[in-house]
């Protein structure tokens, strides 16, 4: 690069700030211009933040972007952070190599991971999963767990927005069926007139199994997580049921009713059908599911952009998942 600037991060660019920093292209979308000029829309991350970019046909990258930017590819970055908008503008770029090492470049920084260990956040779900008194059900959830052991391990949870990171799909449903277990055991003595009660087992083996067709829908990549075929198709809800059905089949103990009500509450755990629900909770185990996924979820999307770094202010930028901003300075 020819222009000398302050090298730094990419975590800790502030708001409105020019400087130099390596980052990992993680979108390259060709789109339209309303003049009918073409246009990359770009997106660079690190471990901690994601930043969107436009690259203008009338900008010198173009045509390098054009015939060489990849996804997964690292770059230096020379660019300036618009606050108002929250969007880069790429002045200079070109890519990492080895020799940036010694400058600061560690390809380790651009894979987010979960905090936790893997292996004790798995083992605590079978400990959750054999914790259901019915026999055929419990054997349903852990031919599923064991089944898919290192998808489960290794998946995010989402392409962005909640547990967007690698392990993050085990984190979230831990934390879900933790939440779940306690609003099972305090509503089934709550509401203990419930005629049959609270079923503390239906409750376990959704949370657990709400998110599961995300091992198919998503596909973890060297340029970072895409939706698969299937995925983008029919959605990890109705894949999630089908491999509910599939492998209840080998389980000829297993009640109908109960499988059934198993697999509404996994096609209705996203709550409403404008947020591609099939169906809204109807019974009271799958509320309770709901509500643990959403509170856990939401979160997730609040710390992480209230611990955004390089931001000034006492607010956060727009969040467009949680349609707001967001307090950032307080001392209580």
């Amino acid at each position: 690069m020819k222009t000398k600037v302050e090298r730094i991060a990419f975590f800790a660019l502030k708001d409105g700030q020019t400087a130099e920093f390596f980052a990992a292209l993680s979108r390259r979308d060709l789109r339209e211009a309303k003049n009918g000029k073409p246009y990359y829309a770009l997106e660079f991350r690190d471990s901690k933040r994601t930043i969107k970019a436009n690259l203008w046909n009338n900008s010198p990258l173009f045509d390098v972007c054009d015939r060489e930017w990849k996804p997964g590819m690292h770059l230096l970055l020379h660019a300036r952070h618009d606050p108002q908008w929250n969007q880069l503008t790429v002045l200079e770029a070109r890519p990492a190599s080895e020799e940036d090492r010694m400058f600061g470049y560690d390809p380790a920084d651009f894979e987010a991971t979960t905090r936790f260990d893997v292996e004790a956040l798995f083992s605590e779900l079978l400990d959750f999963a054999k914790k259901i008194g019915d026999e055929a059900l419990r054997k349903l959830v852990l031919a599923i767990l064991w089944k898919h052991e290192s998808e489960i391990k290794a998946h995010p949870a989402a392409i962005k927005n909640h547990h967007a990171f690698k392990g993050g799909y085990l984190e979230h449903v831990v934390s879900v069926t933790r939440t779940g277990e306690y609003l099972a055991n305090k509503y089934a003595e709550y509401y203990s007139e419930l005629s049959p009660p609270l079923n503390k087992d239906l409750i376990l083996a959704g949370c657990i199994l709400h998110d599961v067709g995300k091992v198919y829908e998503l596909e973890v990549r060297e340029e970072g997580t895409a939706y698969t075929v299937p995925g983008t198709l029919i959605g990890h809800v109705l894949i999630g049921r089908d491999m509910v059905r599939e492998a209840a089949g080998a389980i000829e103990s297993l009640s109908p009713e109960l499988l059934m009500l198993l697999e509404h509450v996994i096609i209705a755990h996203h709550g409403q059908q404008i947020f591609d629900s099939p169906k809204v909770p109807m019974i009271p185990e799958a509320m309770l599911v709901h509500y643990a996924d959403e509170m856990d979820a939401k979160m997730n999307m609040y710390v992480a952009a209230v611990t955004e770094e390089g931001l000034e202010g006492p607010f956060t930028n727009w969040n467009r998942a949680l349609d707001r901003k967001l307090l950032r300075e307080r001392t209580v």
